[in-house]
């Protein structure tokens, strides 16, 4: 945001014709300050434009303007030759070229301009007016950089930068603009990378620093994340199409971004400059800007030092920035500041504030009285931990405190903390201490519950966050972190009794539900599941929510742009299908396939969401195919590998590499960034073999030119004897999809959070072929099975029933549905019976459900039935459906209640229509036995009890059947006439005999005539088999209607087979 001094406001006037008492009616004009452009050096081009950004937002208030602003606003990125055309003109801006500014820029005004390298920059600055494309001010500006040595100690880009607005008429005696009001703060943060494009690894370790400091003051609430540009390049600028990305895919109410730059000769670094802004992203307006530097003076400085010292510099101006009503906040507490408690208790509220100069000043005042000396170290300590090459000192601190008050338990808290957060177990020890000096005391048992649960060491992690949540109740954050403990302990009973209590005592906890969800799942109690997943999503963010909505996320690659192009009601009825589809189990009204997603997705949103929003590609590989069979991390690998993932690692290795490995393979099999690919001894014993580069040629790194070296790492896979990696590292490995899959993840310098290990730029000399690298590598590994095997989901298993056989018969219902017979049998020794008053029972529960074609309408039946087997020891059960008619997906499932045994069938079924008024005859539905009805209600056809024969096989001398006839014609008197012919022929005689004899005679045939006073008709038969042959029949049935000569048949398989 600026405002402009007289000069350049008359000169805006000028531009917009305006009189100068107008000047205050004016709206506040959005300028957009846009990278310089520099073919010799786009980061100095980056950054000139970032630092005069932060000079116009430090130095920009003017009383000409009654006290309003102009707003800096987020241009898109403009194009080098647009911005040379800029500068190429001397008075106006061309038409078309100007159009292209403001659909860019979207602002009033732009600054920007050249720059050229003679061994003196030549800094060409233009100053646009984009309602008229009047260039309303230039100048031209020269910098190099020894003057950051010679000209007063100026550091890289202070030149340019107070140079240009110095001439655009502004002093340094600019009063600053009045701090934001609290409400007018940005609540979410995102950090964007900082932009290079050589000093990558600087830039990550300062964004790594920036979100560190932080979390850390809690100023603001950071949310993972990251917005790329096309083919995933870095950013220069976050423009509009890029903000509204950043509103559809995060929660971020503002954008942190910025930029370095570094100077040096012969490959060294002399200076370095870090500049930052706060992009709001609904309007683009650039609500705060800063730029810090640093500088080697002595050889031996450290550059992390240097880098630490600038990101410090920053994080206490954005404190300062969110903080700006901090004073007036604590101005009570600074009026009762009289001895060394009162003096800490006001450095601890601007500690809290993240204004850390004022706290320490504060702290130091404490320590010149006698009463709270321990407090005052306490505080210190608690400051220079911030920093970390103070390190040290900060230790030194907590330790002063503890030789001044032995009692005193912060202090031991705080050195277990800087301990376990540099995986130093040093920390173990003062945690504990704290422990023992006072065992109510909560905080150190949630320092090392966070330590061991970091390292998944989940058993000993419950064990301390059980007892801090015994003492701290309220704080659900850390009982989220004991649920997702006890969760992969799968202690389901321990989530019953410590979070289910939390969550009925705080019903607005809602964190607290997932966790109570995917216990229910993974006890199978889904209908609970539901309840607290419905519940969960009420009640989240309408951004949240659709993370788990979008089933893009478990779609073949080649769908997810067909649904990204589908309306949003399309969309609805696209994902109730595919749901649909997925279900496991479409007897019940429960989707298990949907639920196991909504678990995945929270799981994903929780452990691989803290560095990249949603998910980082740990996530994205979790949601489609859960838990890995095996999962190693950078310093903890498991004892134990099973043979089938070393068989899978091991192929995988012997496919890539051309000499063995150093051991076990423990990590990733993909080459990752190493610190030594191979051994200098491999390396002249395969010279010969591979079309690697020998250890004397261009493949040496530089150890002067830290970019060198970052350019010219080693790749190579992990083993148990040869881990030289250099980054963090995760393998995965998967054992049951397709042939073994594995995928390998590394968190590369400047990336969000772990992505798939990248293939080398530079391959190891060990690889068999670039080939190989390419099938293999994590990316394209993954992407190919995404096409292939979009998803996976493994049901629990259970003991089949053995031997259940089943059938499934059609019947006309009414003139335009169709009653279809699922029918089934097992015997009686397949299941566990229990004794009754009527002989042994079996207890079962019997599901079916027919999803039509498209999985648009389910049809579902379930119940619990007590059967009784019949006198062979069989049990024989029917289910009925009334359909109308179509292609239906059957899903049957029987479970055993009494002895846990399930068996679930699917198959794909036609459902006939059998037409009013037409002839037709049903499907013929083969019967143990046809007698008289008796009472068996789910046996009743008419007058006859039929008890089905699913199996469809005979061992006895006849096969009763029963079915029925539709449509037949009546004649004048109200009669119906009609023949009925049954036959049975051997279907192996029917195969081999030629077709030019046509059908074979039955072995076995009858015919009758019968009449009746009805258009339709049941019949049974009863077929002796005494001349049929064992084995394989057909049984054939043909009506003839004798009024009309129209005839119908149908026929049914069974096997016939000889008595044992």
């Amino acid at each position: 945001m600026l405002r402009l001094f007289p000069s350049l406001i008359l000169l805006l006037l000028l531009a917009l014709d305006l009189p100068a008492q107008s000047v205050v009616s004016l709206s506040a004009p959005r300028i957009a300050v846009a990278p310089f452009a520099y073919p010799g050096d786009s980061d100095y081009g980056v950054f000139i434009a970032d630092r005069l950004g932060a000079e116009l937002m430090r130095r920009s208030y003017s009383e000409a303007l009654g006290r309003r602003r102009f707003v800096l606003v987020e241009p898109d990125t403009l194009r080098a030759e647009l911005v040379r055309l800029v500068v190429s003109v001397k008075d106006r801006v061309q038409a078309d070229a100007l159009e292209r500014l403001r659909r860019r820029t979207r602002a009033d005004f732009v600054l920007t301009g050249t720059v050229e390298s003679a061994g003196i920059r030549t800094i060409r600055a233009r100053f646009v007016d984009l309602s008229t494309g009047r260039i309303i001010w230039s100048s031209e500006i020269h910098d190099d950089p020894a003057w950051t040595w010679t000209k007063a100690n100026k550091n890289v880009g202070d030149i340019p930068a107070e140079e240009i607005v110095s001439r655009l008429g502004f002093s340094k005696a600019d009063i600053s603009p009045p701090p934001p009001d609290i409400e007018d703060l940005p609540t979410e943060i995102m950090i964007q990378p900082i932009f290079t494009t050589e000093w990558a690894y600087l830039a990550a370790d300062c964004r790594i620093a920036i979100r560190q400091g932080m979390t850390r003051d809690a100023v603001f609430s950071l949310v993972p994340g990251e917005i790329k540009g096309r083919d995933n390049q870095q950013l220069v600028r976050i423009g509009a199409q890029d903000r509204e990305r950043a509103m559809e895919t995060t929660i971020a109410d503002a954008i942190l971004c910025g930029s370095i730059a570094v100077t040096g000769e012969a490959g060294t670094i002399h200076n370095l400059g870090l500049s930052l802004r706060l992009v709001d992203v609904e309007s683009g307006h650039i609500i705060w800007n800063y730029a810090t530097s640093g500088r080697k003076v002595w050889r031996w400085d450290k550059l992390s030092d240097i880098l630490a010292t600038m990101a410090g510099q920053q994080l206490e101006a954005i404190a300062l920035f969110a903080a700006s009503n901090a004073e007036t906040m604590v101005s009570e507490l600074v009026e009762q500041a009289v001895d060394g408690t009162s003096w800490c208790v006001l450095g601890e509220a601007y500690l809290s504030r993240g204004l850390v100069d004022k706290a320490e000043e504060s702290f130091e005042q404490a320590l010149t009285f006698d009463d709270a000396g321990a407090r005052a170290q306490n505080g210190l300590g608690r400051i220079f931990i911030r920093r970390p090459e103070f390190f040290a000192k900060a230790i030194d601190h907590f330790k002063n405190a503890i030789d001044l008050d032995a009692d005193f338990l912060e202090p031991y808290s705080n050195l277990a903390r800087a301990y376990l957060e540099r995986d130093m177990t040093d920390g173990v020890r003062f945690a504990k201490q704290a422990i023992k000096k006072d065992p109510t005391y909560s905080l150190p048992y949630r320092i090392l519950g966070e330590y061991h649960a970091r390292g998944e060491e989940d058993q000993k992690a419950a064990s301390f966050l059980k007892t801090y949540i015994k003492f701290e109740p309220e704080d659900i954050e850390t009982a989220v972190l004991l649920g997702r403990s006890l969760l992969r302990l799968k202690n389901y009973r321990q989530i019953d009794g410590l979070i289910l209590p939390l969550y009925q005592a705080k019903p607005d906890a809602v964190d607290l539900i997932p966790i109570l969800a995917i216990k229910d799942i993974k006890l199978r109690a889904f209908s609970s599941a539901l309840d607290h997943f419905e519940m969960y999503l009420l009640r989240v963010t309408d951004r949240e929510r659709k993370w788990f909505d979008d089933v893009r996320t478990v779609l073949p690659g080649n769908l997810a742009p067909v649904y990204a192009s589908l309306e949003e009601n399309e969309r609805r009825v696209f994902r109730e299908r595919f749901w649909r589809e997925k279900d496991p189990d479409l007897t019940t009204e429960l989707n298990e396939r949907l639920l196991e997603h909504y678990g995945r997705v929270w799981f994903a949103r929780r452990n691989f969401g803290d560095f990249a929003y949603p998910w980082d590609q740990r996530g994205a590989v979790y949601i489609r195919y859960g838990e890995p069979d095996y999962r190693s991390q950078s310093g903890r690998v498991p004892a134990l590998t099973s043979s089938k993932v070393q068989q899978i690692k091991e192929q995988m290795y012997a496919d890539l590499y051309n000499v063995p490995p150093q051991g076990e393979l423990v990590g990733p099999v993909f080459p990752i960034r190493s610190s030594r690919g191979i051994t200098l001894a491999q390396r002249e014993e395969f010279a010969n073999e591979t079309s690697g580069v020998g250890p004397g040629d261009s493949r040496s790194i530089s150890l002067m030119n830290p970019q060198a070296r970052a350019e010219n790492e080693s790749y190579a896979p992990v083993t148990l004897f040869g881990d030289y990696s250099i980054v963090p590292w995760e393998s995965w490995v998967y054992t049951e999809i397709g042939r073994g899959l594995v995928f390998d993840f590394t968190k590369e310098a400047g990336g969000s959070g772990f992505q798939f290990a990248p293939i080398p730029d530079m391959p190891p000399s060990i690889m068999r072929s670039t080939a190989r690298m390419s099938e293999y590598a994590p990316k394209l590994a993954f992407q190919r099975t995404v096409d292939e095997i979009p998803d996976d989901f493994i049901e629990a298993e259970f003991a089949p029933i053995e031997s259940l056989r089943h059938d499934v018969r059609d019947f006309r219902a009414d003139p335009f549905r169709t009653r279809i017979d699922v029918s089934y049998e097992f015997p009686r020794s397949a299941v566990r019976t229990r004794e009754s008053a009527d002989g042994p029972v079996a207890i079962v529960s019997r599901s079916i459900a027919l999803a039509d074609s498209s999985f648009t309408r389910v049809f579902r039946r379930s119940d619990r039935v007590r059967l009784r087997p019949d006198e062979d020891g069989d049990i024989i059960d029917v289910i009925r459906a009334d359909l109308e008619p179509g292609l239906y997906h059957l899903t049957l499932r029987i479970h055993d209640i009494g002895g846990g045994r399930l068996t679930a069938i699917e198959e794909d079924i036609e459902v006939e229509a059998y037409p009013d008024g037409e002839l037709g005859l049903s499907d013929l539905f083969l019967a143990t036995s046809i007698n008289d009805y008796e009472g068996a209600i789910r046996f009743r056809r008419g007058r006859w009890e039929v008890i089905p024969r699913p199996g469809r096989t005979y061992t006895r001398k006849v096969v009763p059947f029963y079915y029925e006839i539709y449509g037949l014609t009546m004649n004048s008197f109200g009669q119906t006439n009609y023949r009925v012919t049954a036959g049975v022929r051997h279907k192996e005689g029917r195969r081999r005999r030629p077709a030019f004899l046509g059908e074979a005679k039955p072995e076995v045939t009858f015919t009758f005539d019968q009449t009746g006073d009805q258009d339709w008709e049941r019949g049974q038969l009863e077929l002796d088999l005494t001349e049929a042959k064992y084995g394989t029949n057909i049984l054939t049935l043909s009506v003839m209607d004798l009024q009309t000569g129209k005839a119908v048949a149908k026929q049914v398989e069974f096997d016939y087979q000889e008595p044992e």
